[in-house]
């Protein structure tokens, strides 16, 4: 995803609606786990979103945090959930996703 600044971003996933193909949802993986979300990890997945033009996005750290996040930021629902290592994707299914941002 390129921004007008001249900084490039790279998204982890982007999941389309398979009838509109529009974007849904941005997921941004993290290898680390922090006790809760830090501002640097929430600001990123916001640009994901917005330059998307996505209103739901995910941070998926490798377990859940201690304090997980589920925030909504200039229209753009947030969450923070753990997949633990070695599940990947397929574990939590976009099905499981879906149940989330719902929530």
């Amino acid at each position: 995803m390129g921004v007008d600044s001249g900084f490039e971003f790279y998204i982890d996933m982007v999941v389309f609606d398979r009838s509109s193909s529009l974007p849904v949802c941005v997921l941004d993986a993290k290898y680390k786990t922090p006790e809760k979300v830090g501002p640097e990890d929430f600001n990123q997945v916001v640009v994901y979103a917005k330059g998307m033009k996505c209103q739901h996005a995910f941070l998926v750290y490798p377990q859940e945090l201690a304090q997980p996040l589920d925030v909504v930021s200039d229209d753009i629902r947030v969450k923070s959930f753990g997949v633990p290592v070695g599940y990947g994707f397929g574990h939590v299914g976009l099905e499981g996703a879906r149940r989330s941002w719902r929530s």
